[in-house]
């Protein structure tokens, strides 16, 4: 069985996210997600580019395989920009694989 998929998932709610930037494991503390683009930022203060994250969630258009757990939500309601989420826990693990010390 493959494991690996491509794509967006699609959440039917829009999901509460810490309200930062730059948000510590503090501030996620109670979240299940975290927008992309927070990840992204997360990877650059750390010394790593932004497409790397990106592309370890599936890229820019969820064109590049990836474990369910990294696969990106997009939140496509009305009233709310589109918007790309990550689970947080994902978000972690991925942090310890490329070696940032996300605190």
């Amino acid at each position: 069985m493959n494991d690996f998929v491509t794509g967006y998932q699609e959440l039917e709610f829009y999901p509460h996210f810490p309200d930062k930037d730059l948000p510590t494991k503090v501030d996620c503390a109670g979240y299940i997600y975290m927008s992309m683009v927070q990840l992204c930022n997360l990877a650059e203060a750390n010394g790593q580019g932004r497409s790397s994250a990106c592309n370890a969630f599936g890229g820019d258009n969820g064109d590049i395989p990836v474990s369910r757990e990294r696969q990106s939500c997009k939140w496509y309601g009305q009233g709310h920009q589109k918007k790309k989420f990550v689970l947080i826990n994902a978000v972690e693990q991925y942090f310890q694989e490329v070696g940032i010390d996300w605190a």
